[in-house]
């Protein structure tokens, strides 16, 4: 439960994930991946702050226009 909760929240609050691994003493990206969980919303903020474009088809994809 910790391990998920640590792989979980890092990257929330703007860790790598290749620091979480290093974190974890994972042997891969793919097992620190299995532990983290990524909400649509933490997706679609991300993605508006990186990509400014996104906004605007994202916008309608989640209306559902």
């Amino acid at each position: 439960m910790l391990r998920h909760m640590v792989a979980t929240m890092l990257p929330r609050n703007g860790a790598n994930v290749r620091i979480v691994q290093d974190f974890l003493g994972d042997a891969s990206i793919a097992a620190t991946q299995r532990y983290t969980h990524i909400s649509k919303e933490h997706l679609i903020g991300v993605l508006r702050t990186f990509h400014p474009s996104a906004s605007l088809k994202l916008a309608g994809i989640f209306r559902g226009d």
